[in-house]
């Protein structure tokens, strides 16, 4: 059944209201960056191909939108309140229609309520269990305070950071600089994972995130490298070194590769000259 006018007149006062709250609701903020950092993980080869939106117009279940490949579409409702329940006629209701409406448009969806209430455990009801899933998100007033206390945010963070074991201050400033890039844009319009991570790898550094896949060194290159007795290792597109008490990292490329094969060098000196 198409949207009614009461229906309209309904999304318009819950649309302008989550717009009205959105930049001080820290809790969606912060669970946005939680995502977006999950997906620059799971989802790093193809950055390009997954769009994330907030606070929807004409959306029943509204508060984020996350698109991948251009169709498969989860709608989150994001909820930060002591009292939840499925009883909830509005918030049942607005699942329901949801549904309905991504049926008619023959949409791949999904459809997921999120919220800060430990104590809630109620089964999604049958007229929309089908597409429905619930996902446990604490509240918290700082972002480090999540990232001390939820372990899965945490590991979000560390997942995507070039680093192998990167510290907690390296974390924390890459979760702040998600959490500054998503509040500055304007995501009532489809924003793209590319262009987010983007804007967080200028802030930290272009090699701060590991958000390409790992390269792969040749036989022939590691051959030299061992020879010298230099320690290596990759990250993302970026290459580790360390010679006793020299040591530096620089963004792997076909070039540099090519020139450590053609000069093939057998002394540190020469290796860190063709690696400045």
């Amino acid at each position: 059944m198409p949207i009614t006018e009461a229906e309209r007149k309904y999304l318009k006062n819950k649309h302008k209201g989550g717009k009205n709250n959105a930049k001080g609701n820290r809790y969606e903020n912060f669970y946005a960056v939680f995502q977006i950092a999950s997906l620059m993980n799971s989802q790093f080869e193809r950055l390009d191909n997954v769009y994330l939106t907030s606070q929807l117009s004409e959306t029943f279940v509204d508060d984020l939108l996350i698109e991948k490949d251009n169709s498969i579409r989860t709608y989150h409702q994001i909820k930060d309140v002591k009292k939840l329940t499925w009883k909830n006629k509005e918030l049942r209701n607005d699942f329901k229609r949801q549904k309905d409406i991504s049926k008619e448009r023959e949409e791949q969806f999904n459809l997921k309520l999120v919220y800060s209430n430990i104590d809630f455990s109620e089964s999604s009801p049958a007229d929309f269990s089908e597409c429905t899933t619930t996902e446990y998100f604490p509240a918290f007033n700082e972002l480090s305070q999540l990232y001390w206390n939820f372990e899965p945010f945490k590991n979000a963070i560390t997942f995507i950071s070039a680093e192998e074991k990167s510290g907690d201050d390296t974390l924390m400033g890459i979760a702040c600089s998600i959490l500054g890039v998503w509040e500055s844009m304007n995501t009532e319009i489809p924003v793209s994972l590319k262009e987010i991570s983007e804007r967080v790898r200028k802030i930290n550094g272009y090699d701060s995130l590991k958000i390409y896949p790992t390269i792969e060194l040749s036989e022939e290159s590691k051959r030299i490298l061992d020879g010298i007795g230099v320690s290596f290792h990759t990250n993302g597109m970026t290459f580790y070194w360390s010679y006793g008490f020299f040591n530096g990292k620089i963004k792997w490329s076909k070039e540099i590769e090519q020139n450590l094969i053609e000069i093939a060098p057998t002394k540190i000196i020469d290796l860190i000259s063709i690696l400045s």
